[in-house]
């Protein structure tokens, strides 16, 4: 008897039609759906920044222009405030102060916020430059100012971090546009010198004005700050490792960050002495340069040779410089 092998045939291609249909769906699945969630980066495909990002930016362009305005402002006004509280020879150190601060900090101030989170570094530099400006308008002496100097300079340290801080806001293809508006904004913060010169040519408050002026100018970017600048915080930073910030404390890099401010220390005050009070031959300008610079080159051998967990200066750094 013959048996009939087409319907077996058929149920054999269908069977295979159905189960390349299954792996094609299948496979459209796999393709289609994205292994993780697309970051705030990826979401943002017109190409537009969120309204809060432009508001932390705008905060940022305040803190930029305070730190700028606190070296533009003493500097413009030094010779009306060694006139009226002096005169002094010190009077120099009021601006100096400033330098050796703002240089030796923000490189410090940078590292730890990179650790622990850059928000409550930006507003401790806001504050400590706010008590700066009132001390100043305030002060009856030259030290006084030195000490209104002083603190602009820490202040400024963390004040410095602006550059970082409004990369971290942005997606990588918006980075040069946001730097580049931080350095726009400064147009502000260089008419300083000439509301200044205005109260000091026009007003009976003199150079104290100007102080006022920063003051006001500072609380007000205080306040953006406060409100609108939210990066990312410790627990973010550390979500994958887990370590607590006691744990993060005892692995700092002491011996660099001594070595590093050691050496900004005397290598500035070498340069401020210099021609000042030593002649640049003199023992007493020569010796402070030196030793500056052996501190940063032991910094730098420290660093590059010491098993460190979080160095002052990652050597990774100078390795891949192009990156």
């Amino acid at each position: 008897m013959a048996v009939s092998t087409a319907p077996a045939a058929s149920t054999s291609t269908s069977d295979i039609s159905n189960e390349k249909t299954d792996h094609q769906t299948h496979q459209h699945v796999e393709t289609t759906t994205p292994t993780t969630p697309p970051s705030e980066a990826e979401l943002q495909t017109d190409g537009k920044l969120s309204k809060e990002t432009i508001l932390a930016i705008i905060a940022l362009c305040g803190q930029i222009n305070a730190y700028v305005m606190t070296m533009l402002i003493p500097s413009t006004t030094l010779p009306y405030i060694n006139a009226d509280l002096g005169p002094s020879p010190n009077s120099t150190w009021i601006t100096v102060t400033w330098t050796l601060g703002a240089s030796i900090l923000v490189s410090v101030g940078g590292r730890l916020s990179d650790i622990f989170g850059r928000r409550y570094f930006m507003m401790t530099g806001a504050a400590v430059s706010i008590v700066g400006t009132l001390v100043g308008a305030t002060a009856r002496s030259i030290n006084q100012m030195i000490v209104s100097g002083a603190l602009f300079g820490i202040g400024s340290g963390f004040q410095e971090l602006c550059y970082a801080c409004v990369q971290e806001c942005v997606p990588n293809r918006h980075r040069i546009k946001a730097v580049g508006g931080l350095d726009v904004s400064l147009a502000l913060a260089f008419t300083s010198p000439l509301v200044s010169y205005a109260f000091i040519a026009h007003q009976d408050i003199g150079w104290r004005g100007a102080y006022w002026y920063l003051f006001a100018f500072h609380c007000a970017a205080f306040v953006l700050l406060f409100l609108f600048y939210r990066p990312p915080d410790f627990e973010m930073k550390h979500r994958r490792d887990g370590k607590t910030r006691l744990q993060l404390l005892a692995q700092l890099d002491y011996v660099g960050m001594f070595l590093f401010m050691a050496g900004g220390v005397l290598f500035l005050l070498g340069i401020n002495f210099g021609g000042r009070t030593y002649p640049w031959t003199h023992p007493g300008t020569i010796a402070p340069i030196v030793l500056g610079v052996c501190c940063f080159v032991g910094v730098g051998v420290w660093d590059a040779f010491a098993e460190l967990e979080y160095p002052l200066f990652p050597p990774k750094l100078f390795r891949r410089v192009r990156e």
